[in-house]
């Protein structure tokens, strides 16, 4: 599918909705070391030791406090938090948290910077991105995924939880464009929206 056919039928067909940021270790602020706050934790923060390199782990706030974004210091409550943000990742040259998900198995994930992959605990067994928790519906395999070849191509990729829904692909790794279907259901080989396919939602609980 062309560039242009796809952005014009994203935005006047069907429309648009922007989805999550994925999730980034801010260390921009300044170039001397400092803190910044952990993108999926508000209870946590990173050291950044100049503005590009950070801690390979966040810390913790001391007696179960808050990392503020404004002020860059663990605070009591009210704080201004970090956003919510897309905390999967399945490559680690791109990766950001220190960890990556298996695009096959919710329960296991790579550590990046130790070189190994890890399996969930049973009482915890889904991998959400960044911790394992119990909840199936938060995997990493669950979320749309776009390849290098997607991009170029600006292809539409299916919604797994959602028949109805696709995501348009600009980059590498976890779309954020978001689209629905004015009427019938996605068409994943045909990349358009049609009354004859197929509903296929493997993530739809």
């Amino acid at each position: 599918m062309g560039p242009c056919f796809a952005v014009a039928l994203l935005a006047v067909v069907i429309g648009s909705a922007v989805g999550l940021d994925r999730c980034v270790v801010d260390c921009s602020k300044s170039n001397v070391a400092h803190l910044t706050a952990d993108p999926v934790n508000c209870k946590n923060y990173y050291m950044c030791y100049d503005s590009f390199v950070h801690s390979p782990y966040s810390f913790p706030c001391e007696d179960n406090k808050f990392f503020d974004i404004v002020s860059n210091s663990c605070r009591d409550y009210p704080v201004t938090c970090t956003p919510k943000c897309e905390k999967c990742s399945f490559d680690c040259s791109s990766d950001i948290l220190g960890k990556i998900s298996s695009p096959v198995d919710c329960g296991i994930y790579y550590m990046c910077y130790s070189d190994k992959w890890v399996t969930c605990p049973s009482e915890e067994p889904f991998f959400d991105g960044s911790v394992c928790q119990k909840d199936r519906y938060n995997c990493c395999d669950c979320k749309p995924r776009c390849t290098a070849h997607d991009a170029v191509n600006y292809s539409m990729v299916p919604d797994p939880r959602n028949c109805t829904n696709y995501y348009q692909c600009l980059n590498e790794g976890i779309p954020i464009i978001h689209g629905h279907c004015p009427y019938g259901n996605f068409d994943a080989q045909l990349e358009i929206c049609s009354a004859d396919a197929t509903c296929i939602q493997p993530c739809a609980w």
